[in-house]
């Protein structure tokens, strides 16, 4: 990699769809099968590019809900986004019954009054910097000109 170069990226959080988990796990008779993949936390992110190597990191979010006629147009979206489970040891097929029962859990539990449902996402942000010599840095410590005991008397009205 050059030096001094960013690197960002972006990733969407589900966490709100993450009902979606819960009502495919209540029906699923032979266990647990979670069919869209793991989330990211905004921390994780974070360590990640520190623990990588990259300095002046930033990581932010934002949450967007947007609604669907039902569960079965959000799982297609999904499905396009590249949220669908992409585990190795996933399985791969999900029943018709169990996505009508987790469909009709999903619309109990969160339908809004015009029979549509709600999801609500969130999409983290990241950005790392290469370290370079030209990059800022700390101060040293003990260098400061002013006290934080000072800055209340900056706003103070000159007499």
């Amino acid at each position: 990699m050059a030096e001094d170069v960013a690197v960002y990226d972006y990733l969407r959080d589900e966490d709100q769809v993450g009902t979606l988990v819960m009502s495919d796990m209540a029906e699923n008779v032979l266990g647990f099968a979670a069919h869209i993949s793991p989330f990211a936390e905004v921390r994780d992110l974070g360590n990640l590019l520190t623990r990588s190597g990259f300095s002046l990191t930033t990581v932010d979010f934002d949450e967007v809900t947007i609604g669907y006629p039902s569960m079965l147009e959000l799982m297609q979206d999904l499905k396009g986004m590249g949220e669908n489970n992409a585990a190795w040891n996933r399985k791969t097929v999900l029943h018709r019954d169990t996505i009508l029962a987790a469909s009709s859990i999903y619309q109990d539990m969160y339908g809004l009054e015009d029979g549509g449902i709600p999801a609500t996402f969130f999409v983290l942000y990241m950005i790392g910097w290469k370290p370079h010599d030209s990059q800022q840095k700390a101060a040293t410590r003990g260098s400061a000109t002013a006290s934080f005991g000072d800055i209340s008397s900056l706003n103070k009205p000159k007499e």
